[in-house]
């Protein structure tokens, strides 16, 4: 809020103001909140105000022109800020008024105008000279100050009665050259004269004619004239005028003259500097019957680089000589008169000029320090502080400016240091000088103290340190070693030199030995032992070792093992095919060490066969209870330790047995929701286990197991509870993709999930692109297995009713792009497995069942079945070696067929057969039509693959 004088104050586009408690505040478009009355224009404040009120214009253009006819102080957006201030903002934020007929035309006395730009008045109001301003020759005591004059015909027209000093103070008039009726390109005029003028700070640019033209009427005087702190660069003229003075003002490149005095009595030039006019630098003359000079004196003025330096036009008239004297003329040897100072080689004086004594210097010197030389301290240089010391004749504290600055770090080298002088008077003065940051100081080098090793080779060993240089004035000064760090150092003690230089060269050295010892061979301190373990564990042999840097490399009968290079092997998990004597040898440079050879014994693990459903080793179906139906049976290796899980049918769960113990006995029970389960499917890759039940509350459910946690990882909805279809067969592809085949609603689904202990998954990520995700009247896929090979997995679809074999890639968008293998009528497919390098087998029926394994870089192979008996299982494995077992579950024969090799027939029945990590799970079923039936109840036969045999201990 500004404050203003008088008994109101006016406020336009909302400046704030604080008043006086009796005042009225008037606004013009604001929201101040202080504001009781508002005005559309300044021209209606004005109207409204009382003399002595303050009017406050904020940021905007005005206009038209504003007759001013009573005393007021009105303050633009920048009261306050001199028109000369470059922080000043260009027209940003400014209080603007533009209008061809001029900002202000002042009526009245005591008028005061401040911070406004004013521009673009080209005459066309009468009398006003293409004035920005126009002060009335009827008026006194008016104030221009903290303005910028700008694009007009005249800047400011200034006339007086004289009765009340004017000031124009702090303003910029710039460019001020519109065509007008008469005294265009004006900064300051006056035509009928100002009495009682004080013109101070002003700044003048490129205002054509004149930057101040002061004219009195006839042969009037217009006496009390103050120019002072101005900086222009046209001409100060003053005509018609007494008691002037003209003091600290600098026009410099003038196209014409500096200052002209017409007809001047009684005047003060003193403190000015009037440089590089294009004519004179004073010129005194007279048009009018007035007595020029009668007492003018020029002192301390700075006067030089003109074309001449003072000049007197006196008419008819004879006058004494002007006092010029105490001035600097642009050298010591003084002005140049061809009488009177003929060797002055300095601006020229006319006659009638007294101009001696003369200054032999300017006004302001300023004297710079002798070229210095320093040294570099630092990467970045050397702070440094100099004086330059300054002189003025008319100012006791002239500014002096050095760029750099003292107390500036200079950087390494030669950096020109500038410095310039400007005092009160507007002079200025320049001095110059260098500094030199020189870098004399060699770095100082640090060696490691010396350095002994033992031998690492045949032929000494590699030695590898650091020597640094620290400098002053270069941040990386490099260093060089003979030998250098990383040579192979002889077993001797040898004086390694370094030596640290700089970017210019300075250099210094120091140095140390490396002093290599004779070492041994290494040692083994600790032997590897032999070890027996189970099939399935793992074993770890290790061997200690000193020698200093060792290797080892871990040989299986003699041979290398690829990748056993640390001081310990472990082998997980192992099988009877590890069995093999195993040894180390550790080296190094300087020789080998063979440790001894040990033995590895696996004892195969050998699952008790049979265990009977519905006795008391299993906690759901206790003695007498009905018997449950082994509808599907996985095995996992949960934990390294073996596990079957038996999906019943009848009691809608999944019991598990562990298998490590003699005999198996059920260790938990994982119960489902009411209903019924109907498929089980393992994990390859992370012993995850997969089933699908019925459930009347929520239809078709998917749960995934942790086999070792036996808790649940996820769990998932495949169709409405209205559905009671449930689906038939299941797969989990490496722990991530659980896939489901169902074959009323005709569809195969996936879903992602992350695999144990993750708790969540996503989908279906696998559906069909046919609508409602079915593949078409007719189309039953009856079994689904999974395989992964590289970064691609499959689906495998056993379609029955159709025929064919579907293998569906899962695509990144979960989409299938299936690729069929259709068969001939009658071959319907009965079963199918999988194994991981992407081979699978499936069965059809032509009268005889027959076999075919197919898959990448395997050939077509084709097996016959024993008899018409009825494949009911089948499984794939690869053994150590890359083998590929084939087994099949035959109902009618009741065997299973092993077509890589000897299996055995077990008298039963079979409903389901899958193979686990080493094992063989075979779910038997009694009351079948075909064949002898066992009196025994519904059992799981457990077999160990590595005897390649069925074992039914306990039968």
């Amino acid at each position: 809020m500004r404050t203003g004088i008088g008994s109101a104050i006016v406020l336009v586009f909302g400046l704030g103001a604080v008043p006086a408690s009796s005042q009225t505040i008037r606004c013009v478009n604001s929201t101040d909140p202080s504001c009781t009355v508002t005005y559309p224009t300044i021209q209606d404040a004005v109207n409204a105000s009382m003399p002595g009120d303050t009017i406050l214009v904020g940021p905007g253009t005005y206009g038209p022109l504003i007759i001013v006819d009573r005393s007021l102080t009105i303050s633009g957006a920048a009261s306050g800020t001199s028109g000369c201030d470059p922080s000043r903002p260009v027209f940003m934020g400014e209080s603007i008024l533009n209008d061809p007929q001029g900002g202000f035309q002042i009526n009245a006395d005591n008028v005061t105008i401040d911070g406004f730009v004013i521009q673009d008045a080209d005459g066309s109001l009468a009398g006003g000279q293409g004035s920005g301003i126009a002060v009335s020759p009827t008026v006194s005591g008016t104030h221009i100050v903290n303005c910028v004059f700008t694009n007009n015909s005249v800047g400011l027209t200034v006339e007086s009665n004289g009765s009340v000093t004017t000031v124009v103070a702090n303003n910029k008039f710039d460019s001020n050259n519109l065509p007008a009726p008469t005294n265009t390109g004006i900064g300051i005029s006056s035509i009928s004269g100002v009495p009682n003028l004080n013109v101070d700070g002003n700044c003048f640019v490129n205002n054509a004619v004149a930057s101040i033209f002061l004219q009195g009427t006839g042969g009037t005087l217009q006496a009390n004239i103050t120019i002072q702190d101005n900086t222009a660069d046209n001409a100060i003229i003053l005509v018609n005028a007494s008691n002037v003075i003209v003091t600290r003002n600098r026009v410099d490149h003038s196209p014409s003259d500096g200052l002209v005095l017409d007809a001047v009595t009684t005047a003060d030039i003193n403190c000015n500097s009037f440089v590089f006019a294009a004519s004179v630098g004073i010129r005194l003359f007279r048009f009018y019957n007035v007595q020029p000079n009668a007492s003018v004196a020029v002192h301390l003025n700075n006067i030089e680089n003109n074309v001449a330096g003072l000049s007197i036009s006196l008419g008819s008239y004879a006058n004494p000589p002007l006092d010029a004297t105490n001035n600097w003329w642009g050298d010591a040897t003084g002005p140049f008169h061809a009488v009177s100072n003929p060797g002055g080689l300095g601006n020229s004086v006319s006659d009638n000029v007294t101009f001696a004594p003369f200054r032999s210097t300017p006004t302001l010197t300023v004297v710079c320090p002798s070229d210095m030389s320093v040294e570099c301290a630092s990467p970045a240089g050397t702070m440094v502080s100099f004086t330059a010391p300054v002189s003025s004749a008319c100012d006791p504290a002239p500014i002096v400016s050095c760029v750099p600055a003292s107390g500036s770090v200079f950087p390494p080298g030669g950096t020109d240091v500038a410095c310039s002088a400007r005092d009160i008077s507007n002079a200025t003065a320049r001095c110059t000088f260098v500094v030199s940051v020189v870098d004399t100081t060699p770095p100082m080098v640090s060696c490691p103290a010396d350095i002994t090793v033992n031998c690492s080779g045949p032929g000494g060993a590699v030695v590898n340190f650091t020597a640094t240089a620290n400098d002053l004035c270069d941040p990386a000064p490099s260093v060089t070693c003979v030998p250098p760090s990383g040579s192979v150092f002889p077993v001797a003690s040898t004086t390694v030199q370094c030596t640290g230089s700089d970017a210019i060269g300075n250099s210094s050295s120091c140095s140390f030995h490396v002093n290599v010892l004779d070492t041994v061979v290494p040692q083994i301190t600790t032997q590897p032992i032999s070890q027996t373990v189970s099939e399935g564990s793992s074993v770890t042999f290790t061997v200690v070792a000193t020698g200093g840097a060792l290797n080892y490399g871990w040989r299986r009968n003699g041979n290398p093992i690829p990748t056993a290079n640390a001081s310990s092997f472990t082998i997980r998990p192992v099988s009877a095919g590890d069995m093999d004597s195993y040894d180390v040898v550790v080296s190094n440079a300087c020789g080998t060490a063979v440790s001894n050879s040990v033995t590895l014994t696996v004892t195969p693990v050998m699952l008790q066969g049979t265990v009977a459903l519905g006795d008391a080793s299993d906690p759901n179906n206790p003695p007498g209870a009905p018997r449950n139906d082994p509808r599907e049976v996985a095995i996992t290796t949960a934990g390294g330790m073996p596990k079957a899980f038996i999906a019943d049918f009848q009691h809608g769960g999944i019991s598990v047995l562990d298998l490590s113990v003699v005999p198996a006995t059920f260790q938990s029970f994982l119960p489902a929701p009411a209903g019924f389960s109907s498929a089980l499917a393992v994990s390859a890759k992370d012993d995850s286990v997969g089933v699908t039940y019925y459930d009347p509350d929520n239809g078709s459910q998917a749960v995934v197991y942790s086999a070792t946690s036996l808790g649940i990882v996820s769990s998932f909805r495949i169709s409405p509870a209205s559905s009671a279809s449930l689906p038939n067969s299941i797969a989990i592809v490496d722990g991530s993709v659980l896939v489901v085949a169902d074959p009323v609603r005709q569809t195969v689904q996936g879903w992602f999930y992350s695999g144990p202990n993750a708790g969540s998954a996503t989908g279906p990520a696998i559906v069909t692109s046919n609508p409602a995700n079915r593949f078409g009247p007719g189309y039953s896929p009856t079994v689904v297995k999974a395989i992964t090979r590289g970064s691609n997995r499959f689906a495998i679809v056993l379609e029955r009713d159709s025929e064919r074999i579907e293998v569906f890639p899962i695509r990144a968008n979960g989409s299938l792009a299936p690729t069929t293998r259709r068969f001939s009528t009658g071959q319907l497919p009965e079963a199918i497995a999988v194994e991981a390098t992407s081979r699978f087998a499936f069965i059809t029926n032509s009268g005889n069942d027959t076999i075919s394994v197919i898959g990448p870089g395997v050939p077509a192979q084709t097996f016959l079945t024993s008899g018409v008996s009825t494949p009911v299982g089948m499984a794939l494995s690869v053994d150590e070696f890359g083998t590929l077992h084939l087994y099949v579950a035959s109902r009618g024969e009741q065997t299973i067929e092993h077509f890589c090799g000897p299996l055995g027939t077990v008298p039963t029945f079979f409903s389901a057969l899958t193979v686990g990590r080493g094992s063989l799970s075979i779910a038997s079923q009694p009351g079948l039509p075909v064949g002898n039936p066992p009196t025994a109840g519904d059992r799981i036969i457990i077999s160990s693959l590595v005897t390649d045999s069925v074992s039914d201990v306990g039968r």
